[in-house]
């Protein structure tokens, strides 16, 4: 159909186009493949006045995709495609969405100008490239596996929202001067250590695997922080809880932690220079035999108030407990 100069958009539902090349009309505006299973070759890099490119349940083969530099809306969703995808030119692309596609082994280098990237469900072993994009401000990863490389986040992306996310290769964020909120829920970014940015307002870490270390303690402008699910030795090993001055409200809630670690923090409030409140919920503190340490230091603290202490073993075996720092010593 390259030769039908007046035909200005494509549907194709439910077709099995086999290994021949498809080459589509330079004028075509949009396309729209649902359920298409084709071997050979799409081609549509000369078509200058697409504009948006929808691919539902589609198998696109071994062949390199090359998108049209005008192209301004991407929409893939479960596409096989273990050829590469070749988007960095496309200059007034804005959105990227990849919901359920296998990219294969490939790179996918994002052109400078994208504004919003959501991933879900997505698999690929080649390295996602956007460090570049300027003016990239929000990144959505959900149940995405992207393999064994290191993702770095460009300088101005503002909020990362991650969720069972597997990037063994680490996270580089701590260049991103402008980033304020920091979520990891159920995410793996494997063995590397993670630096948070200075400027961060708020941390969220909801069951996440760090297995290199993380540190906020230069982060001057933390307010906010949230930990559940996770086991906090993973995370700081040998390090002491060293945590900024800054944060008004800390909440440890199903975590795994030593005796030692809920002194530290203690520790910690006890110096931060303004108010703050803290609150552990069915946090599982071992040994047994330190807890008494721990309801000693909450109760004999000149700088805390307790909330009942009674409430310590609300929960057998687990520690419970909510304090806050005194306005006047």
């Amino acid at each position: 159909m390259k030769h039908c100069t007046k035909l200005q958009q494509v549907k194709l539902n439910g077709t099995k186009l086999g290994e021949h090349e498809l080459v589509l009309p330079d004028n075509i505006t949009h396309i729209d493949l649902d359920y298409v299973t084709m071997t050979g070759r799409l081609t549509v890099k000369h078509c200058t006045k697409l504009q948006r490119f929808i691919l539902n349940e589609t198998s696109l083969g071994e062949h390199e995709l090359v998108l049209p530099d005008n192209i301004t809306d991407i929409d893939m969703s479960y596409v096989s495609m273990p050829g590469e995808l070749s988007v960095k030119h496309c200059t007034k692309l804005q959105q990227v969405k990849l919901n359920g596609t296998k990219l294969g082994e490939h790179e996918l280098v994002l052109p400078d100008n994208i504004i919003h990237i959501d991933l879900d469900y997505v698999t690929m072993t080649g390295r996602l490239s956007m460090k570049h994009c300027t003016k990239l401000q929000s990144v959505k990863l959900k149940d995405t596996n992207l393999g064994e490389h290191e993702l770095v986040l460009p300088d101005n992306i503002t909020h990362i929202d991650f969720r069972n996310v597997t990037m063994t290769g680490g996270l580089s964020v701590k260049h991103c001067t402008q980033m304020q909120r920091f979520t990891l829920n159920g995410t793996n970014i494997g063995e590397h250590e993670l630096v948070v940015p200075d400027n961060i307002t708020h941390i969220e870490l909801l069951g996440a695997i760090l297995t290199g270390g993380l540190s906020m303690k230069h982060c001057k402008q933390l307010n906010h922080i949230k930990i559940r699910n996770m086991k906090i030795e993973n995370v700081l090993h040998f390090q002491p809880i060293n945590l900024p001055i800054s944060p008004y409200t800390i909440k440890i809630e199903n975590v795994i932690m030593s005796a030692r670690r809920v002194l530290e923090l203690l520790e910690c409030l006890e110096n931060v220079p303004h108010d703050v409140t803290c609150e552990l919920v069915e946090c599982t503190v071992e040994p047994f035999s330190e807890h008494k340490q721990i309801r000693q230091q909450l109760t004999t603290s000149r700088t805390l108030d307790v909330e009942d202490i009674s409430k310590f073993y609300e929960v057998p075996l687990t520690v419970n407990f909510k304090c806050w720092k005194k306005k006047h010593i």
